[in-house]
């Protein structure tokens, strides 16, 4: 194939100029992309690929799973959290007297995660911690009942909630529990004050009508029955 060119020469004794053809050999596809970029035509240059040129490379994955179990639960990523809260959880449950000391200060950061990969994680371990905790430490520790119900009543984990304030109302900390519960029904949202609602019947149904207030409870809840929200 050849290519033909256009040439402009001037006009012998005249300004003007004339237009004449020559060919030359056609010496490159334009379809056919080459190494080198200068021999490129900048019709076949893509921005994306040639000149949109990351700044710095993203770092390696680090892998975090060999990190000891305080340093897994404050990470940033929140599977790795998730997974160091299942540890705490079981942890828990085995009854060791000395993770109680050791780890009952990450129950309330694990309740307040705000990735919701966590949430279960966070109630599990709290729920453990109810259930195996020497009663002191429970005690010590029933401050979290009202963060528990505040974060997670309203949410789909209710079930867990109302299982691990019934552990601590088994224990003594009845007055942290009917605190927890007080917020739940005087709140605004329809959700939360029926959460705080079956908490209260399922209290007084495993421990008897003294184990709550049932009074100060059942006063907000008839607001409920009208609320537009079935």
């Amino acid at each position: 194939e050849f290519r033909r060119v256009l040439f402009r020469s001037p006009l012998c004794g005249s300004g003007n100029v004339r237009l004449h053809a020559t060919l030359f050999p056609q010496t490159m596809d334009e379809n056919v992309v080459t190494n080198s970029l200068e021999e490129q035509p900048l019709s076949q240059l893509k921005s994306s690929s040639v000149f949109d040129v990351p700044e710095t490379a993203a770092p390696p994955e680090v892998d975090e799973s060999s990190l000891p179990l305080g340093q897994r639960l404050s990470s940033t990523k929140a599977p790795t959290r998730r997974d160091a809260l299942k540890e705490l959880a079981e942890l828990f449950a085995s009854g060791d007297v000395a993770c109680f000391d050791e780890y009952a200060a990450r129950l309330r950061p694990a309740l307040e995660d705000k990735g919701s990969l966590c949430h279960e994680g966070a109630l599990n371990a709290t729920l453990a911690f109810a259930q195996h905790a020497p009663e002191e430490a429970v005690k010590e520790g029933s401050g979290i009942a009202k963060l528990m119900v505040e974060k997670h009543l309203a949410g789909k984990f209710q079930a867990k909630v109302v299982s691990a304030l019934l552990c601590l109302l088994e224990v003594g900390a009845a007055e942290a529990v009917q605190a927890a519960l007080q917020l739940a029904v005087e709140h605004k949202i329809p959700k939360l004050k029926a959460g705080g609602a079956r908490a209260a019947v399922e209290a007084m149904r495993a421990f008897g009508g003294g184990s709550v207030d049932a009074k100060a409870l059942t006063g907000r809840l008839p607001e409920l029955l009208d609320h537009r929200d079935k």
